[in-house]
């Protein structure tokens, strides 16, 4: 019979690949830890935009252009963000369509009211 006085080979394999997974991560989490100096920013290379009455914002640059061409052919402000939304639907239809909410407010200048619109998603009663 052997005595049992040293471990067996098996036993510091896993001893030593413990300890290499110890040390593994003691320096990713330092790694982890090491933070980047901090840079100054950089100034933007656009200029501002700026026009005489014509300003239109959309997520599509094609969407703008719809808007921008509206109103230059003398539409109010709803045709444009009707034109928009049209574009928008038909470039980004995982964004836009119908079964979306909106809200909108549109000031009249002809009347001088501020209209507020609630469009929010409301399924007919007949659906539940």
């Amino acid at each position: 019979m052997v005595p049992l006085s040293s471990p067996p080979p098996l036993a510091w394999y896993f001893v030593f690949q413990l300890q290499r997974l110890a040390a593994l991560s003691l320096a990713l989490g330092l790694t982890a830890c090491a933070t980047a100096p901090a840079q100054a920013p950089v100034a933007s290379v656009t200029a501002p935009a700026s026009g005489p009455k014509v300003l239109v914002s959309a997520a599509n640059p094609l969407a703008v252009e719809a808007g921008v061409n509206v109103l230059r052919q003398g539409g109010s402000a709803i045709d444009a963000a009707v034109a928009v939304q049209a574009v928008l639907g038909l470039v980004e239809p995982q964004s836009s369509g119908l079964g979306g909410g909106a809200f909108l407010t549109y000031y009249d200048a002809k009347t001088k009211k501020v209209i507020a619109y609630n469009g929010r998603e409301t399924a007919p009663a007949g659906a539940t």
